[in-house]
């Protein structure tokens, strides 16, 4: 098997890339042929794009930035740029588009890589609304032993936050953090 080569889809370009050197159609192959049970597709920083690539492929799964802060995503040239209105952020855009496909979600960035952890917004606060969203799954970054033990707890401890807190939280962390994480994840890739 042709080794494919990791992409991330995070603007028109990457599209189009896509469908031009074939790579969806190797995915495709490789999981028919049962190398893989699924495939699925990510983006960091381009809601609207990863949007188009959940209604034009046929993934089993979705990876995408989600947190509290996280609202009013929008690409530029330059990558990420502010925009205040939340109608472009990943859980506006791409998130219901995921769920109407019936996809599998996992949530990434719920703590901002800890730029967003704070007395007003704890790991658990964080973790809880992530895990509130309509997903499969929440990724949290474990660079501690005690964190792994921390976040088993709120998990088994979860109850979903009620919409009306959601939004409140959501719109007072992006007041807060918005810009400062544009700029920070604008041309950050994880590897």
């Amino acid at each position: 098997v042709r080794r494919i080569r990791r992409t991330f889809i995070n603007a028109r370009e990457d599209l189009e890339a896509a469908e031009k050197n074939n790579a969806m159609k190797a995915l495709y192959k490789v999981r028919e042929q049962g190398l893989a049970r699924y495939i699925g597709i990510t983006s960091h920083y381009d809601s609207e794009t990863l949007a188009e690539a959940l209604r034009r492929y046929d993934v089993d799964c979705a990876q995408m930035a989600l947190n509290a802060a996280l609202q009013g995503f929008k690409s530029g040239s330059r990558g990420v740029v502010p925009n205040p209105a939340s109608s472009t952020s990943f859980e506006h855009v791409a998130l219901p588009v995921a769920k109407r496909k019936r996809l599998g979600v996992i949530a990434m960035k719920v703590f901002a890589q800890d730029a967003i952890v704070g007395p007003d917004s704890p790991p658990a606060k964080l973790l809880r609304y992530g895990l509130s969203l309509p997903v499969s799954t929440v990724v949290v970054g474990l660079p501690k032993h005690q964190h792994l033990r921390e976040n088993l707890a709120w998990a088994r401890n979860f109850t979903p936050m009620p919409p009306a807190e959601m939004k409140e939280f959501s719109a007072r962390m992006s007041a807060m953090y918005k810009v400062a994480l544009d700029r920070r994840f604008a041309k950050h890739v994880d590897v």
